[in-house]
């Protein structure tokens, strides 16, 4: 009884073939290896379920690339001042080039590592979805998906572009707030624990989004590569969500932290 089954189900493949062929021949295989495949393979599923697992796992993604961030940058600067202070604060540029450069190099790191991230998410999941459902609204999300707990009439595509912009306001605040913990801080291990702390630490307060303390709150850092808390926030009336005030939020953070960071380390005193 199996093997008609597979065939009707290869069938069924064909008659309903994607628009990507790399995304059809996958979904064929999965149907040949394991029936259980089928109605994803065949778009009997809702069609907004690829893409709403996509979204999902850039969550976690995106949180743990905040965290690789966070342990890229906290020895910039600290992990100077094992005793390589001494040797690049007392050179000609040391105290204006050098401390520039290195708030310049972690910016970029930042920004090229969410790029790269990113970039290899999307390009994954088109190989596997091509673009069928990005156009369907969030609003038919089954109940075991988070998004469903977003009450907006967006597109499933409107809803990873937000995720994606929420990803670089993350990492680059993330960067500022690293930036300046790590010209604080004598040693890098110290740097490390108190950015990670400060990081995670606002998920553990007991405010939830319908408090109005969570405008504020979900600007930090963390609810941004979170995402979903964010963006149930508020439809504002141009049609935008609330989760656009990350953008500004991220600026702040990255243009006080780099900036603070940049003066205490160009004023520490070497011995």
């Amino acid at each position: 009884m199996r093997v008609p089954l597979i065939l009707d189900a290869k069938k069924d493949c064909n008659r309903h073939a994607l628009q990507s062929p790399v995304s059809h021949i996958v979904r064929l295989v999965l149907c040949f290896f394991d029936f259980r495949y089928f109605p994803c393979c065949c778009g009997y599923n809702p069609y907004v379920d690829g893409w709403l697992s996509t979204s999902r796992n850039m969550v976690r993604v995106f949180v743990a690339l905040a965290l690789a961030v966070i342990i890229m940058l906290a020895p910039i600067f600290s992990g100077e001042y094992e005793g390589v202070d001494n040797i690049i604060l007392t050179s000609k540029y040391g105290k204006a080039k050098c401390a520039t450069a290195k708030v310049i190099a972690g910016i970029i790191t930042a920004v090229f590592t969410t790029t790269l991230v990113a970039a290899f998410n999307l390009l994954f999941a088109f190989v596997f979805y091509g673009t069928e459902g990005l156009d369907c609204s969030i609003l038919f999300a089954p109940s075991d998906y988070v998004e469903a707990f977003i009450p907006f009439n967006i597109t499933c595509w409107t809803l990873l572009k937000y995720q994606i912009l929420l990803a670089f306001t993350c990492t680059l605040s993330v960067t500022g707030i690293t930036l300046f913990l790590s010209a604080i801080s004598k040693n890098q291990i110290v740097a490390l624990v108190a950015a990670m702390a400060i990081f995670l630490f606002p998920v553990l307060l007991p405010i939830t989004e319908a408090n109005p303390l969570f405008r504020l709150v979900g600007l930090l850092p963390i609810y941004h590569g979170l995402a979903i808390s964010l963006l149930s926030v508020e439809q504002m009336s141009n049609g935008m969500l609330y989760a656009i005030w990350a953008i500004p939020a991220a600026l702040l953070f990255l243009g006080v932290g780099a900036g603070i960071s940049r003066r205490v380390f160009a004023k520490h005193q070497v011995s």
